[in-house]
């Protein structure tokens, strides 16, 4: 919030210094007194921790692709502002959070704009923006956390597989898809989820300013519209990508007609079917490696 006014309070007052001649013209305010640059940098797929990866991974958002196209729009002295396109399910809590701090940390100004989807972490990544823009049809909300664990017991059983595990604990293998979590584990697991799902909630009161209590109220994973969550305050304004783009050369400064550029590269056709073709393939939930993990991720 603080940082939002300081943008809005800087882009009325630059322009005005630099007519009277008190600060001079750098590349880096260029953009405030020419067309200017807007760099967009995209979320697009599951977020993912690391650098990706499988047959899909350019249609990933994996966190450390995302965060090296923000700083490199930070840092680049022709780009005035950022938009980013949001179009997610959601993924990982640790890579969804470390996406938002990264937003949080932008030296620019940065306009989140919902487009198909900005789900579950899609839209915990979104909040890290200064305004929220969403297309009245777009998928958001769902504000949550779900954790699955796979059962293949009576699947073992009928193929005759056995697992015997030696264990320090009574829980060390706590998530063992050849057993049901037994009463202990699904509490220890829920308490995680519940402690995870604060902070969620935490994001939005403090990025929103909305009470908490009207957070928690709609806080049950439901999904919203683009229309509903303006409703709601959860976004700033309606529009598409167009109005995304004036709003952010708005709070930058940027007079005339500004010049977008793509930070990074959009996933090919190709990579987009392969990933929506994986993401549906519910061979994917048996990576028996995985266990019991943590996601903000819209998944029906």
């Amino acid at each position: 919030m603080k940082r939002r006014l300081g943008l809005m309070l800087a882009a009325l007052v630059v322009p005005l210094l630099l007519a009277c001649g008190v600060v001079s013209t750098t590349p880096r305010l260029a953009g405030l007194v020419g067309g200017g640059k807007v760099g967009i940098v995209r979320v697009e797929g599951s977020i993912v921790s690391g650098a990706g990866g499988g047959w899909a991974a350019g249609a990933q958002a994996a966190d450390r692709r995302v965060i090296a196209d923000l700083e490199k729009a930070d840092a680049d002295g022709q780009i005035a502002a950022v938009v980013l396109y949001v179009n997610s399910p959601g993924g990982g809590v640790v890579a969804s959070d470390e996406i938002y701090r990264a937003v949080t940390r932008m030296k620019k100004p940065v306009v989140a704009y919902a487009g198909e989807m900005a789900a579950s972490g899609g839209y915990y990544v979104a909040c890290g923006a200064d305004l929220i823009v969403a297309h009245p049809a777009s998928i958001t909300g769902s504000i949550g956390v779900i954790s699955r664990v796979v059962l293949l017991q009576d699947l073992m059983d009928k193929l005759g597989v056995e697992f015997q595990t030696v264990k320090s604990g009574d829980v060390k293998d706590m998530g063992d898809p050849s057993r049901p979590l037994t009463e202990e584990e699904r509490a220890l697991l829920q308490a995680i989820v519940d402690e995870t799902y604060q902070s969620f909630v935490d994001v939005v009161v403090e990025s929103r300013g909305i009470p908490r209590e009207e957070v928690l109220a709609v806080a049950d994973g439901r999904l919203l519209s683009g229309a509903q969550a303006l409703r709601l305050g959860l976004v700033d304004q309606l529009g598409g990508m167009h109005e995304a783009v004036q709003a952010a050369a708005e709070l930058a400064g940027i007079r005339g007609e500004p010049q977008v550029v793509e930070i990074g590269r959009p996933p090919t056709v190709l990579e987009l079917f392969l990933s929506a073709v994986w993401q549906g393939n519910p061979l994917q939930a048996l990576d028996l490696g995985q266990g019991a993990g943590l996601e903000y991720r819209y998944e029906p």
